[in-house]
């Protein structure tokens, strides 16, 4: 599946959420950062390590794989965006 302008939808996805990370003014290391406590705080007990989190957010932001369900609802809470509204990052897939 192809997004607009013929980029695919994980490039989009991941476009959005380096602009969204940005905006905040937060480095790589401390959107992990705020993964990590978002799922800790979600009562996940498997939350990967910073470094590792870190990893993922350049893969993310680079278009390179998907975000699961997972880390997309930790985004919400750690961006302050409602999982419950549509539109939001869940809808974004």
């Amino acid at each position: 599946m192809r997004g607009v302008g013929g980029r695919g939808p994980d490039l989009e996805l991941g476009e959005w959420l380096r602009t969204q990370r940005r905006a905040r003014g937060w480095a790589v290391w401390e959107m992990a950062r705020q993964l990590r406590e978002a799922g800790r705080g979600s009562g996940d007990p498997n939350v990967p390590r910073i470094e590792a989190i870190g990893r993922n957010i350049r893969r993310w932001e680079g278009g390179v794989g998907g975000v699961s369900e997972r880390y997309r609802l930790y985004y919400c809470k750690a961006l302050g965006i409602d999982a419950t509204v549509s539109g939001t990052i869940l809808a974004l897939a």
